[in-house]
């Protein structure tokens, strides 16, 4: 077997173990009573402590000064701790007395091209396996520590492993430093406070707390499992899960427990005590180290009801809905159907009366004796007229309605430059001036911003000042989640008191023989504002004009209506 060449420079690595026994005192106290914390590591002491040598083989060889300098040693039986070295294979290559003693060892000899398999149980031998890769893969000291129970008394034994390198810092090995706290009082109280802490919370806890193994059995079940299962904990102590659990759920719950590697949520029908299923949440943490799974469970049998009912309810109440909807589009087609028919077929009479009465306008014009009689026919003829607008304002009204297209990106600039361009004429001979401020691009149904916008500027282009020209400003601020627009006017204004009705349909504040109109021209803006999901008001004063504001949602996904 070959040597293994341990470098112990007092200058580096003594110097770590130093550091690292002065931060184990910094911790939890006093070290023993046999080790003196005065005198530390020298060069001298090292030299003293390794003035002799051991080969693997057992073959003695003279040592020179070199040897001693560079440490090529076999760490003696001086230090009151427990020491043993190993090569990368994991077999051992020496320990001191302490070591062998430990182990029932015979001497120290009988530890040579052992491992930690053939010291120890299988999972202590494959916990020391993966701190020795710990200390391969970063080079660096690892620190480890084990709790030992023996006669009532529990101990703690601290674990330091080094790696053994040579000159060229190739990993030749690993030094194992072990020492036994039983007697520190810091340890023993903070252990006590865990223990009295994790007792509380597992005694007080509404939940059900559970230690089961790898493959389903169940250890321990808090006190809670009988108010939550109704069983005692003794009952369920070394049952399987699968005893309990409904059939149809195990299939997939016993596929997790020995591959559970990360905390997971699970949900599962449990017979309780009294033979009835109960639903339950459980969130599962693997205690891999201890091939365990601490169980949080909760009993939410009530909660799963409650939302089946309120699904139950939900189906119920978008069926009702669905089924109104139907029905209140069904009307809505045959509303539309007959405004459209009545509106076609009253006009034509409208027609015959209109032309006969022109007819009479015109004999009567005739004869200057019978001025009354044309201004009576006059008040007929605009009659008509009226009757003319309100049936076309009906046909607009009915169709609002109709849109079954997705909303589509409005650019309003664009909407509001059309607009003027159908009033051209108009705003041409009363020298208008429409002022528009960078107005927003919005989801909304191009048709219905047109006819919006239609409205407002036709209302403030009609109800101007005789012998003023318009000015109608329009802009528009952002509030959350909604545009707020303003369309003012200086015309002639209105009666404040009536700025609510003044969206009703079919209402007039102003003489229809100097002012035209069909009285459904607001109640159509407010019927497209709010199918966007907005509001409208108004503000008026007599002769010192008018201001409209409305708001559309940022983000229309349908008419609201």
């Amino acid at each position: 077997m070959k040597q293994l060449t341990m470098v112990l420079n007092p200058n580096s690595t003594n110097v770590e173990l130093l550091k690292e026994l002065r931060r184990y005192k910094e911790l939890y106290g006093e070290l023993p009573p046999d080790y003196n914390f005065d005198s530390p590591f020298t060069e001298t002491t090292v030299n003293r402590l390794l003035s002799h040598f051991q080969q693997v083989n057992d073959l003695s060889i003279p040592l020179s000064e070199r040897d001693v300098k560079e440490l090529q040693i076999d760490l003696l039986s001086q230090f009151p701790f427990y020491i043993a070295w190993k090569d990368i294979n994991g077999e051992y290559c020496g320990c001191n007395r302490n070591y062998a003693t430990r182990l029932g060892l015979k001497n120290q000899s009988a530890i040579l091209g052992k491992t930690d398999f053939d010291l120890f149980d299988k999972s202590q031998a494959l916990h020391y396996k993966d701190q020795d890769r710990k200390v391969q893969l970063s080079s660096q000291a690892v620190f480890d520590v084990e709790e030992f129970s023996e006669n009532d008394q529990k101990s703690m034994l601290n674990t330091w492993r080094y790696p053994i390198k040579d000159e060229q810092d190739n990993l030749l090995g690993i030094l194992i430093f072990s020492l036994f706290r039983n007697d520190s009082p810091l340890v023993i109280k903070q252990i006590q406070n865990n223990e009295r802490r994790f007792r509380s919370y597992i005694e007080n806890s509404s939940d059900l707390v559970s230690e089961l193994d790898v493959h389903g059995n169940i250890l321990f079940s808090s006190p809670s499992v009988v108010k939550i299962l109704g069983y005692e904990a003794a009952e369920l102590q070394d049952k399987p899960l699968s005893q309990f659990v409904h059939p149809e759920d195990w299939i997939d719950l016993h596929q997790f427990f020995p591959n559970i590697h990360e905390k997971i949520t699970v949900e599962y029908r449990f017979k309780n005590k009294e033979g009835n299923w109960r639903y339950i949440e459980s969130v599962i943490s693997p205690l891999t180290e201890y091939k365990r799974h601490i169980v949080n469970s909760r009993d939410i049998t009530e909660k799963k009801q409650m939302v089946s009912i309120l699904q139950a309810n939900k189906q119920k109440l978008e069926d009702l809905v669905n089924e109104r909807t139907a029905k209140l589009k069904a009307s809505n087609r045959l509303l539309e159907q007959f405004a459209r028919l009545a509106t076609k077929h009253l006009k034509q009479p409208l027609r015959i009366i209109d032309h006969y009465l022109s007819i009479i306008d015109d004999r009567l014009r005739k004869r200057p004796e019978d001025e009354a009689e044309v201004e009576l026919l006059q008040f007929a003829m605009n009659g008509v007229d009226q009757l003319h607008l309100m049936l076309e304002g009906i046909r607009q009204y009915s169709r609002l309605n109709t849109e079954h297209s997705r909303p589509k990106d409005c650019n309003l600039n664009e909407i509001v430059e059309q607009v003027k361009q159908y009033y051209g004429l108009e705003i041409y001979q009363s020298n208008a001036q429409i002022i528009c401020k960078n107005l927003p691009n919005i989801k909304a149904y191009p048709i219905q911003m047109t006819r919006l916008f239609q409205n407002l500027i036709g209302n403030a282009l009609k109800f101007r000042k005789p012998n003023t020209s318009p000015i109608i400003v329009l802009s528009c601020q952002e509030n959350g989640d909604y545009y707020q627009f303003s369309v003012k006017d200086n015309g002639i204004g209105f009666d404040n008191s009536r700025a609510v009705e003044i969206f009703d349909p079919f209402v007039q504040i102003n003489d229809f023989t100097h002012y035209r109109g069909s009285g459904l021209g607001l109640a159509i803006c407010k019927e497209v504002i709010e199918g966007h999901g907005g509001q409208i008001w108004c503000y008026g004063e007599i002769h010192n004009g008018s201001a409209f504001y409305f708001t559309l949602k940022k983000k229309l996904k349908q008419l609201v209506h």
